[in-house]
């Protein structure tokens, strides 16, 4: 019965433990496509020979404001 009860654990443990490791992984992958998305959006400014305006409120929930401003 004991070691029923601790094959229990250890697969809560590890059940838990992989929730934990997919849901860092899918802020690091939100974090690089969100960054790749705003450096793409300044490089595109820049050529156009605009000036970024930009704003972040929230990286982790992919939250900005982004403007182009042109002379």
């Amino acid at each position: 019965m004991k070691n029923l009860k601790s094959q229990y654990v250890i697969g809560g443990l590890l059940i838990v433990n992989l929730i934990l490791i997919i849901s860092i992984a899918i802020l690091l992958f939100n974090n690089y496509f969100l960054s790749k998305e705003l450096n793409n959006l300044t490089a595109k400014c820049y050529e156009n020979g605009g000036t970024v305006k930009m704003e972040i409120q929230s990286l982790s929930k992919g939250q900005y404001h982004f403007e182009c401003l042109k002379d």
